[in-house]
């Protein structure tokens, strides 16, 4: 995924890491036989698979790519993908013992033994180093995104488990800067958090994107590197791109927004308030969270950020303190473009 954002600032950069000096020793592993007495079923009632013939999660995302216009069954092929393709692998089920049990314990070279009556029992499919792989996988393709951004030049709000948002605009150049200026006379601040940022083009978002289309395994075409439909007007590829700007603490709490000052908030994450129980009742015939939305706009309208008032709090002398202080944004001016992995790719190889 790419998304497009117009007013983001990249967190500070982190010291470089030592490179790794030599691979001693690389592990394939192999499937060996096939199991005995498979057949075909439908998944979600609908789309037949065989496992004797089809390659289950590849066909899951080429049929989630097939049904784009059945809202329900595209989400739930995706489950199936996402969580059916990892979350097995790593399963684990407490069992409580009704007597003290030994537990050897074991943790890089150290050793112990200690008594428990709480374990983890492994699930029917449990098998690690396949799910570690998984993982290393998306790593591995997220790095590759991030290394063709910054050798273009340009740099990022923030990635997530398959996308990278980047800093980019209609021309590219340069963003006005992480925090405005009327901040910088606070004692002890960064001087990077008022540094212009780097903005690329969307034509070099795209190029970027493009690269990635010699990776896909799949039998539709194009990129596994998508530009999201968040950047598009109405979320809609037909009606061209739209400036968008966001606002992240993290991977999964951030919200993307129209306007410099908060005109509409389009995706609002609820990672972070999930275990909060919404005052709002949810309307049926919308499929975002108003909790969520709302939530936001009070962040950012304490922040500086939004003009426009949350109904869910009234306003406090803490706003106050955000109109004395406006500078406390951490936006910034350029565009955002998100991209994200259409799934994980296999077989291919990359072509820089």
């Amino acid at each position: 995924m790419i998304k497009l954002f117009p007013y983001a600032r990249p967190l500070a950069p982190s010291p470089p890491r030592p490179l790794v000096r030599a691979i001693t020793h690389q592990l394939i592993l192999l499937p060996i036989g096939k199991q005995a007495g498979l057949k075909p079923v439908h998944l979600l009632g609908k789309i037949r698979i065989d496992p004797n013939l089809d390659d289950f999660y590849k066909h899951a995302v080429e049929q989630k790519e097939a049904n784009k216009a059945d809202t329900s069954l595209k989400k739930g092929l995706k489950c199936i993908g996402n969580a059916g393709a990892y979350g097995p692998l790593v399963e684990l089920n407490e069992l409580k013992e009704s007597a003290d049990v030994k537990l050897d314990v074991y943790s890089g070279e150290h050793y112990h033994q200690q008594t428990i009556r709480e374990r983890e029992v492994p699930g029917p499919f449990y098998f690690p180093p396949l799910a570690s792989l998984i993982t290393a996988d998306g790593r591995l393709l997220l790095a590759l995104a991030e290394k063709c951004v910054t050798d273009a030049g340009g740099t990022y709000l923030f990635c997530d488990t398959d996308s990278l948002c980047v800093v980019a605009n209609e021309k590219g150049g340069f963003s006005r800067g992480g925090a405005h200026a009327d901040l910088g006379y606070v004692e002890g601040a960064d001087t990077r958090e008022f540094a212009p940022v780097a903005c690329l083009s969307r034509d070099t978002v795209i190029k970027i994107s493009n690269r990635f289309t010699s990776l896909n395994p799949y039998s539709f075409g194009g990129t596994i590197l998508k530009v999201e439909d968040v950047n598009y007007v109405d979320g809609d590829p037909r009606k061209g791109f739209r400036d968008l700007h966001g606002y992240a603490i993290s991977a999964k709490r951030y919200s993307l927004f129209e306007g410099k000052h908060v005109r509409k908030i389009v995706d609002a994450k609820a990672h972070g308030i999930g275990y909060l129980m919404s005052p709002i009742q949810r309307k049926t015939d919308k499929d975002e969270d108003q909790f969520a939305v709302e939530f936001w706009q009070k962040v950012l309208q304490n922040e500086g950020i939004s003009l426009k008032s949350a109904g869910l709090v009234r306003s406090s002398g803490h706003d106050e303190d955000s109109r004395k202080f406006p500078g406390r944004s951490r936006t910034a001016e350029g565009i955002l473009q998100t991209i994200r992995f259409r799934s994980r790719s296999r077989g291919s190889r990359w072509r820089p």
